[in-house]
């Protein structure tokens, strides 16, 4: 690869891995919101609390590490299909959430695939350093 087409994907892969960062972002900020709204209404069970509490404090994660490791991007992409089908089948979400939905899950697969990208051209980078 000539170095105008690595830097052409490593621009691509950094933008893709912005998308991908700031779903998380946005995911973290509405969890956090909603979980203060429960609390202010005084809705929450220890049970649902514990589970908020682990929800936002991974999303917190995944957000401080999304630019660093790979795994973030990877969780963010697996566990989506899940709760898109939850929602679909099981809450009868209406079509609105249902297109939220396939939006987090392309901006997911676009900060995958770019955090796969970003680790080839890391690998990639340093194969000269390794062989010298």
């Amino acid at each position: 690869m000539n170095p105008t087409d690595l830097d052409h994907a490593r621009r691509t892969a950094q933008w893709q891995l912005w998308v991908g960062w700031a779903t998380a972002a946005a995911m973290l900020v509405a969890r956090l919101t909603t979980v203060v709204l429960q609390l202010s209404r005084g809705r929450l069970d220890p049970v649902d609390f514990a589970m908020a509490i682990f929800k936002s404090g991974l999303l917190i994660a995944v957000v401080l590490f999304y630019g660093r490791h790979r795994w973030p991007a990877y969780l963010m992409f697996g566990v989506w299909p899940f709760g898109f089908i939850l929602g679909w089948r099981l809450a009868h979400a209406p079509p609105a959430v249902l297109v939220v939905g396939l939006v987090i899950g392309v901006t997911s697969f676009l900060g995958a695939r770019g955090a796969r990208t970003l680790h080839a051209l890391r690998v990639l980078d340093q194969a000269p350093a390794l062989a010298a």
